[in-house]
């Protein structure tokens, strides 16, 4: 996809080539076995270690939600007889729904409805949510949502009353009010030795990150145990 959107558009190739006072133009893909003995020639050969973070059940259920709501716009905008491939929700997360916007609906996006139009945008809002999800505190992400549901005023988003809409919002509002269980020292304070406490959602990445970070400074010091 990235290599179509330098062929359609204000930014053919021939135009970027022309501008650049290029003649001829090589692409090398990296499948091809030259290619990938240079790229391990120069890359450094460090070990590399992938962590997994698992999601928190809201952020599930949130994300759950996301796969609902995007199937319920992408069924209204069939029914709308639209002429687009099939669309799935991996395709409305990454750039597969820019190009299918910019190939088939830029020459007639002046002949679409409000509603097709709004559905569009929907789906756009839908892709940034699920980056916010995982980048964003619950905090900030309950904002984005709460900012789109005042600004929405003429509720012309059908999705937010459905059950996947109420269930995204409900879930987001759920992270703020978490509840601790602690258990204390002092049996007076509680009957059961425990005590609830109100608290918001961490994000399971900073769990991760600080685990790291102290492996780090862990392994500073037996390298260097005077170092501070």
């Amino acid at each position: 996809h990235k290599l179509n959107s330098l062929t359609r558009g204000f930014s053919k190739l021939n135009k970027v080539m022309k501008s650049l006072c290029v003649n001829e133009l090589s692409l090398w893909p990296r499948f091809q076995q030259i290619i990938q003995d240079d790229l391990e020639n120069l890359l450094p050969k460090n070990n590399v270690i992938e962590m997994f973070i698992s999601l928190t059940p809201c952020m599930k259920a949130i994300q759950k939600a996301l796969v609902d709501c995007v199937e319920a716009c992408l069924k209204e905008l069939k029914a709308m007889k639209i002429s687009l491939p099939d669309l799935n929700f991996p395709d409305v997360m990454s750039d597969v729904l820019e190009s299918v916007i910019n190939e088939y609906l830029d020459p007639i996006f002046h002949t679409l409805t409000t509603k097709a139009k709004q559905i569009l945008s929907d789906l756009k809002f839908f892709r940034k949510l699920s980056k916010y999800l995982l980048n964003y505190d619950c905090v900030t992400f309950y904002r984005v949502l709460d900012t789109f549901r005042n600004n929405d005023v003429n509720n012309v988003s059908g999705w937010v009353f459905l059950p996947c809409g109420e269930s995204l919002f409900r879930h987001a509002d759920n992270r703020l009010k978490q509840i601790e269980k602690k258990k204390e020292e002092k049996k007076e304070r509680s009957v059961n030795g425990v005590e609830e406490e109100m608290g918001m959602e961490e994000s399971p990445k900073w769990n991760i990150l600080s685990n790291v970070l102290s492996e780090i400074m862990e392994g500073r010091d037996v390298m260097d145990p005077g170092r501070v």
